[in-house]
């Protein structure tokens, strides 16, 4: 045999296997595809949550042809035993903040991918209005009290502050739990806190996430992702973009004491001696307006 003939025999050995690994690496079409929601620190309660993801798996499989289900699960522990089945899933943020997974677009809850949350209540005017009384979490299941530390700044601990932590299903159901008087504080986005006051500006947290956790073919795989993005999510504003996932944890920086005290108008003003790095110490006033009586 020549050259020339050898050169095509070989070239034709190589292409047929590389068509051969490129259909071994894509997955098979399934026979079914599964899609699933836990959320609870979004817009959705657990019933709309189960209406949303049923609904959508309805509109996934008229698009695709595939039989759909959808699922909605009420802990982190229930989801993340289902996450080995799940092609597509509606996630926590708090969830997405501990556990990385790979998200295709981020919800628009209060105009953007991330919300302004704060420190609402009831009553309190304050912080230092709230010391033994009740906060109120939406349950993710993945560090709530490190996340709502964080929420604080840092500036206490919530289980020596609070005398009870008050665990809700829903981040709807912990506001109204605050509402109804079975807690006095909540920390939420601003644009679900109608009613309450904010005695505290918290940093902003990444809304809910759509993740892709098992993989489908390449085409099959813009099929769906592009249905569940375009069948709208109210939850959680709708999705835009993927975000980045990062949301604050606590460790406890300085404690808050709480000293019962009036100010009234000083008769002179208090001096410290202030240490300036390198320069040794200067006099600074220390009360300038007030004295403590």
């Amino acid at each position: 045999m020549s050259t020339k003939p050898r050169l095509l025999a070989l070239c034709t050995c190589l292409t047929a296997l590389v068509w051969a690994d490129l259909a071994m690496a894509q997955p098979a079409q399934p026979k079914q595809i599964q899609l699933g929601i836990f959320a609870p620190n979004s817009r959705f309660t657990s019933g709309s949550a189960f209406s949303y993801i049923t609904g959508l798996a309805r509109h996934v499989q008229s698009v695709t042809g595939i039989p759909t289900v959808g699922r909605s699960y009420r802990s982190a522990s229930a989801f993340r035993r289902a996450m080995g089945r799940l092609h597509y899933a509606v996630v926590d943020p708090i969830f997405l903040c501990r556990r990385r997974l790979a998200v295709v677009a981020t919800g628009r809850l209060g105009g953007g991918s991330r919300a302004s949350w704060g420190l609402y209540t009831r009553g309190a005017s304050s912080i230092g209005g709230l010391k033994g009384k009740r906060l109120a979490l939406a349950a993710s299941g993945m560090g709530d009290i490190s996340f709502a530390e964080g929420m604080i700044g840092g500036r206490l601990k919530i289980k020596g502050y609070f005398s009870a932590v008050v665990y809700r299903k829903d981040l709807r159901s912990a506001i109204n739990a605050v509402k109804a008087g079975q807690a006095d504080a909540v920390l939420a986005p601003t644009a679900m806190a109608k009613g309450l006051r904010k005695i505290f500006s918290s940093p902003t947290v990444p809304n809910a996430g759509l993740a892709r956790i098992k993989r489908l073919g390449a085409a099959l795989g813009k099929k769906v992702s592009a249905a569940i993005r375009g069948y709208g999510a109210s939850g959680v504003g709708g999705w835009g973009g993927a975000a980045s996932y990062r949301c604050p944890s606590g460790r406890v920086r300085y404690p808050v004491v709480m000293v019962k005290h009036r100010f009234v108008a000083p008769a002179a003003a208090g001096m410290i001696r202030k240490l300036k790095p390198g320069k040794g110490y200067r006099l600074a006033p220390l009360i300038t307006h007030f004295r403590v009586q």
